[in-house]
This record gives structure tokens, sequence and C-alpha cells, in this order.
């Protein structure tokens, strides 16, 4: 494999600079041990190495830690792992900052009537939470994007099973529309392919899907698959980094992949391209998909798309000759409120070839599960809890049906709406489980300071298919406590002590006793012992000791009612997803367009996870907020490159740097999903300016295509 060098050393560069540099240690003072390189820390006498997981973005990128005196001093690639192949983002590096910065939580704290925060016992946190839990039961909600490892979300979910509360992960602001269509599909959300299968392929389409940029240490898959004379295609309304290491890259205009999709079925089923064997065999509902994509004709697509006939055509045709094929799913298309129309086109183009259940053939997402653990508590300890869609929980704190919040994120900024988020969560009583005084956390009443995952051993999933095991690398830092401590200590106030002994009790006890026994169909052949001595971890489902398949229907199994691919979906009111005009989905108006002419999307950055990485220098140096324009854009609007930018929507306004360039299409200006008025950047949420609105069939909020319009600050 030949590596982006410049990317990866540059980025180590940047670290080992900021680590030596006088300003940044006078701000850190003792906390950040010195950095080596993975040259140094071999030579050094009692290093003990530690083998990792990064678990942030999914991609289970291998890590190998040195350790020093209970000090991580550095981060590297595990070249013996067989998915990243020693290769890394800056994410895993910049984490040595999160761990020993000045600014993590690391003690219990709750507000006092001034605003400030005081420093108090677990104990006191504890009964300060019971009390306001049993005052407000019933009416209480949950936030738990990233519950810390396998441990700490089974005991996440059994507190929340035995406590009837309502808990949304990342599903509505991530993968909700994915999950929904290949559920429908297929009769299980998990991705079906590993994401290796890309260099086995002839043909990979990434639809707004950057995966060089923000799963960098996966993207070597894209140059073996170009390096075993597969092709490569990007489609986007930006030149992305992915765009730029493929054999052809396509910009389409915002929101029309939808169309895109069905115009290229249309004309693989007219010309018989299609494979008619595995369509009679393994799919149900395909005349009926042929007669709706009907009306999907090239010369249409061409002025919907803004992609030429001849393009479309040969796209279509690489489709059908260039096999095995494969499609990445992005954000791109998820995080819209008309993208499940695309989705379902592009997943149904692999399915109408038989790209399924082999090497090379598929789909790769963002949604793996091996599935969660059923039985291991008496069912009768269960409470159901109130039913609540995640686009109705702004109006039903208004109503008074929730005065209570379990915070595991920061929903004040990665929720759309997110000032009207803020309003409410200021009336209600919140509990954050946090690392960082983020937006969120400062509006708490009792804040709780939780592991690293640098500092709690799990079992991590990833997209190649595989569960590892992620060592404890260091000790946790003050009074930092895992999540399978936590909860079980709120249980104790409450005095449910009927389900106490069913929490677990540390990940090893967890991940043997728990997951292993009541999620066997899973994991039951997975050991501890088994992934780390498995390069790369063990591949799901494996129930038992023999060697699990790497691809989920390589025995073209289906979960359905029909145990067939669905086309037709009998339960939805449109059965086959109707594409939405861009100006006609939900958070946009034909007629807004003459005052908001342009669409705002928000894209992700090597430097950065969700908000995290905000509050630490070392990401916020590497990446500054920006607001892509392209040239003819900006000269309509007076702006030249470094100008101040106002981004204006329906709902709210930011000002941000303006930065002109040619890799963008002119109907679309695009920034970053961080932010947050506690981060480093000190600037509102840009989710302050996306309505609180979903696809009426995904049911994703919105990241991207909202109206927008742009102005000289």
């Amino acid at each position: 494999m030949e590596k982006n060098s410049s990317f990866f050393d540059v980025s180590r560069r940047s670290f080992l600079k900021l680590s030596a540099g006088t300003a940044f240690a006078a701000a850190t003072g003792s906390w950040i041990p010195k950095l080596v390189s993975a040259e140094e820390a071999a030579k050094m006498p009692n290093v003990v190495w530690k083998k990792s997981v990064c678990s942030l973005c999914s991609g289970g990128c291998g890590l190998k830690v040195a350790v020093s005196e209970d000090k991580i001093i550095g981060v590297y690639g595990d070249e013996k792992n067989p998915f990243n192949k020693g290769g890394l983002c800056p994410k895993p590096v910049e984490m040595i900052q999160m761990v020993y910065s000045p600014n993590r939580v690391l003690s219990p704290m709750k507000k006092m009537a001034d605003g400030s925060f005081q420093k108090i016992s677990w104990d006191e946190a504890t009964q300060l939470i019971a009390e306001n839990h049993k005052k407000n039961n019933g009416k209480i909600l949950g936030f738990d994007p990233k519950p810390g490892g396998h441990a700490s979300g089974n005991a996440w979910q059994l507190f929340i099973d035995t406590n009837g509360i309502p808990s949304f992960g990342t599903d509505p602001i991530c993968k909700q529309t994915e999950k929904v269509v290949r559920t429908a599909q297929l009769g299980s959300a998990d991705q079906p392919n590993p994401a290796h299968d890309l260099a086995k392929a002839k043909l990979v389409i990434f639809v707004g899907a950057n995966i060089a940029e923000i799963k960098a240490g996966q993207a070597n898959w894209i140059m073996e698959c170009r390096k075993n004379g597969g092709k490569v295609i990007t489609i986007d309304t930006r030149l992305t980094k992915t765009a730029r290491i493929s054999d052809q890259f396509i910009m389409i205009n915002p929101g029309t992949d939808g169309y895109l999709g069905y115009a290229l079925i249309n004309y693989i089923i007219k010309n018989n391209l299609y494979d008619k064997d595995f369509v009679e065999g393994y799919t149900s509902g395909f005349d009926k998909l042929a007669e709706e994509v009907a009306q999907f004709s090239l010369e249409e697509a061409e002025k919907v798309t803004g992609i030429s006939k001849a393009v479309i055509e040969q796209l279509a045709k690489d489709i059908a000759t260039l096999k095995p094929g494969m499609f990445w799913s992005g954000r791109g298309i998820i995080m819209t409120t008309n993208g499940a129309s695309a989705t379902y086109a592009f997943e149904s183009l692999m399915y109408l070839m038989g790209n399924i259940g082999k090497a090379g053939a598929g789909v790769v997402a963002h949604l793996q599960s091996y599935g969660k653990p059923e039985g291991f508590y008496p069912k009768e300890l269960k409470v159901s809890p109130k039913k609540i869609k995640h686009q109705d929980v702004i109006s039903a704190f208004e109503k008074g049906d929730l005065k209570m919040i379990y915070s595991m994120g920061n929903p004040i900024v990665t929720w759309p709406n997110s000032a009207k988020m803020k309003e409410q969560f200021e009336k209600a009583f919140l509990v954050s489980y946090t690392l960082v005084m983020d937006d969120t956390a400062s509006l708490a009443d009792v804040i709780l300071p939780v592991t690293h995952w640098y500092e709690e051993a799990s079992a991590v999933k990833g997209i190649n298919r595989t569960i590892q095991w992620r060592e404890q690398v260091v000790k946790p830092l003050g009074e930092a406590k895992s999540g399978y401590e936590v909860w079980a200590m709120i249980a104790k106030a409450l005095g449910q002590n009927e389900v106490l002994p069913f929490y677990p009790k540390n990940p090893e006890q967890c991940w043997e006793e728990i997951d292993r026994k009541f999620n066997k169909s899973n994991c039951g052949g997975i050991s501890i012992e088994r992934m780390l001595n498995t390069p790369g971890g063990v591949y799901w489902p494996c129930p038992d000791e023999k060697d699990p398949k790497p691809r989920k229907y390589s025995k073209l199994e289906f979960k359905t009612a029909d145990k067939k691919i669905n086309f037709y979906i009998k339960d939805w009111k449109e059965p086959i997803p109707k594409f939405i005009p861009t100006d006609k989905s939900p958070g946009n108006t034909p007629e807004a367009a003459k005052d908001f002419p342009l669409y705002l999307n928000t894209s992700k950055v090597a430097a950065h996870y969700h908000t995290q990485n905000a509050h630490f220098s070392w990401a916020t140096e590497v990446e500054q907020p920006y607001l892509e324009i392209h040239p003819k854009t900006a000269d309509a609007a007076g702006i030249k490159n470094g100008d101040k930018v106002t981004v204006e929507t329906k709902l709210g306004k930011l000002t941000l740097t303006a930065k002109v360039t040619l890799g963008i299409h002119e109907k679309v200006v695009n920034t970053q999903p961080y932010f947050g008025v506690h981060s480093l950047y000190k600037l509102e949420p840009v989710n302050n300016l996306f309505p609180n609105v979903i696809d009426p069939i995904g049911q994703s909020f919105p990241q991207k295509n909202i109206q927008c319009r742009i102005s000289k600050a």
C-alpha cells in the first residue's frame, strides 16, 4: 500500500512541535507528558506498550500506545493491524491532549445559585441526582451518543430499561436514514460488507462520502482498489479528499442524488442490464420498482442533477459491467431531509446487480451493530419507556412532558435548532456525564467526570465488521469513573437493590459473562483472548469457535418477512420512496429561494470528531472555522478569500471566514459541524441554523441542503 505520507507526517510533526512549544507547555503545565516518536519510545527503558483501538469514527484503526510511569507518551498506528496498516488520522493522537488537559472535568460538581460550579463528592452527587430522578420520574430523557465502552453501554441500557427512560444515541444526527432504509430492504440495518472489500471491487461508488478525510486510516482501501484495476467514482457537491484520489469525480446539484439513482435504475432495467437470475431468486417487488422509476429519463436527470446525459449513461454501464461493485453510503445523502430516496436507490442498484454477500460486492456504511445482550436481567424488572420521537423532543419539554435529562454528549451543539434546545435544557434538571465543560455541561445542575476510552478497556466494533479488544492504557485521572460504575451508583442511590446484582462489574466480566452468554449468536465464539490474538479482531456474527465469515449475507439469507431483498416496502406510506426536490424538502420552500438562493452544508474534517476535539488546541490550531464558497458565488456577493462572511438561514446567522474555492458547487456553501461557545472557537453552534425537521421516510435531521444566503460581514 502507498500511504499519503505528507498527510500523516505533517499531522505528527505538528503535534510534536506543539507539545514542545513554550506557550503550549505553559498553558498545560505538568499535565501533558513529553511526547516522543515511536523510534524514541522503542529505545526507552521501562516503557509499557498497550494495544488499543481508536474508538472515535468507527474506523476501528489499531493503535500502539507507549506508556511511561502510567502516562501516555505516544500514540502510533499499529502496522500489524491488517486494516489501517499503521496509518492514522490526527484524532487518536489529539486524544493525548484530551486525557491530560486542564480543561478536563475530573471531579463531580454541582451548580450553585450564582451559576458557578462547586466540587462535591460522588455520594453527594448521586444523592442529588436520585432526589431529582424520583421527583421527575416518568419525565426523564437520555442522550447517549458515546456511553464509553461495551460494559458502560450495557450498564446504561440496564439503567434506562429498569427506569423507563427513552434515550437517543447518534441515530438522528448521523445514521437514521440508512437504518430505516436498510432494515426495510434487508431486515437488518447492519452494514453488509467490511470496508476492506473495497480492494476486491471492480467498481466503488462514493455518494456524499469522504472517507479519505473522516476515516483516513481506512482510505488505503481506495488505493488498493485502483491498484488492483478497480474504478473509483465519487459523487458529491464538493471536490473532497476522496474525490481527489478517485478515478472520476462527478459534481451533482445539491439534493438530487435520489433522482440520479432512479434514472440509473431505469436505464439499467430498460436495457436489461440487471442480474435477472439474482433478482428473480432473491428479491421481491421488482416490477413495482420498474414501474416507479420509468419516469426518470436520462434527459430529465441531466436537467435535475446538472450531470450530462453521457456521463449518467456511462455511469449506468459501469455499474452494470464492472462487477463486483460496491457502494459507500455517506452523510452527504443521509443527513438531509430528502435522503431516503438516494439511500434506497443506490443500495438497490447494488442488489439489482447481485452485488451482495460476495467479496467486493455490496454496501459499506456507517452503521455496524453486533446486537445487545438479551435476558441478562429478569424481564419483570423492565419498565416500558414513554414513546417519544426525536423531532418531538423540544415540544415535549415545552409541554412539560420532559423535565430531567441524563446527557453523555453535547446535544446543545450537535442537534438542530440548537438555540431552542438550549432554552429547554436550561429549564430542566440536567445531569452531564462528560470529559469537558462543553456547551451542554455548562447548563448542567450536576456534572459527573467520565473516563476517557484510553482509561477503559472495551470490545470495539468497526467498519471492517470485526470486534477488537481495546486494552486499558492508563488508570483514570482524578475522580473519573466509567459508566458501569456510575449507573450502578445512581441505581443504588435510588434504592434499586434488586437491580444492582445485574450491573457489570468490569469490562472483562461483562464481555465474558454477559455479552458472550446473552448475545451468543453474535459473540459467543469471541473471547477476549481470541480478540487480542487475532490482528484486526474477529468477524461477527461468531456464535462458536469456528472461523466466522467477513460478510453478513454470504448465504443470501435475509431477515425480511419473505426472506428476500425488498424493493417494495409494504409497510411504508410510500413503498418506494418518492424523490423530493431539494427546494421542497422539509425545511425548504420554493418561495424562500428568492431570499435564500443557496444551500448550507456541513462536512467533517480529519482533525475533529463531533464536538469534543474543539476543546483542545491541537485540533483547533490545525483546523480553523471557514465557509467554502465558489468564486462566482463569492464575486456576486462582493466577497474575497479571507473576508469575514455571514451565512444566514431562516433560523439564524453565523459569521465565519470565507474560503473561496473552485472545489464546491456554485449553489452550495459549506462549513464544519462543530464550534460551540464553550469550545476554543468561541462560536455559536452552526446547528442554530438548521431547523428541527426530518426526512419523512428516513427520519434524519438535516445537516445539509438547507436554504441560506451569504453576505460580507
